[in-house]
């Protein structure tokens, strides 16, 4: 087999192999809303609970404790619920570096704190989509009457 044919057959293998890894490759990367997930299950759960509530398994042995943030942020703007995340405040630490660590080579570090934050305002809404459905009530069986008496 001559050179020229060899390098022909080798790039067109490397070809295929790239497109087939490329057509893989979407599936591979987590949406923002797994993600966020991931993230808050991973930093957040222990302190903060399943529902943001302050309950996690952590809870009762820290010194202050986590504040019940199922319902809301208390009006803070986004822009400080990020730094908050990255950088910590008061006994809660920041995540930058382990957002770092998990992915080094990312561009705005600040868009995970954002995938955490949006996955804690629908904490509730996720866990009751994720249940399985309540079995309906068994209806109560009707009184019968009194006798009445002679």
């Amino acid at each position: 087999m001559s050179r020229s044919l060899v390098g022909f057959v080798v790039v067109g293998l490397a070809a295929l192999a790239t497109s087939a890894v490329a057509v893989d490759w979407p599936n591979k990367i987590p949406t923002n809303a797994d993600r966020g997930q991931q993230l808050y299950d991973r930093h957040c759960l222990a302190c903060h609970g399943e529902l943001g509530k302050g309950d996690g398994p952590l809870n009762a042995s820290l010194v202050t404790p986590t504040p019940d943030l199922s319902k809301g942020f208390g009006g803070k703007p986004r822009d400080e619920l990020v730094r908050i995340v990255m950088k910590g405040r008061g006994t809660m630490p920041g995540f930058e570096q382990s957002f770092r660590d998990l992915w080094p080579a990312s561009g705005d570090l600040r868009e995970y704190a954002k995938d955490v934050l949006d996955h804690m305002e629908h904490l509730e809404q996720r866990k009751k989509a994720a249940a399985p459905p309540k079995p309906d009530k068994p209806a109560k069986p009707e009184e019968e009457p009194a006798a009445e008496g002679n």
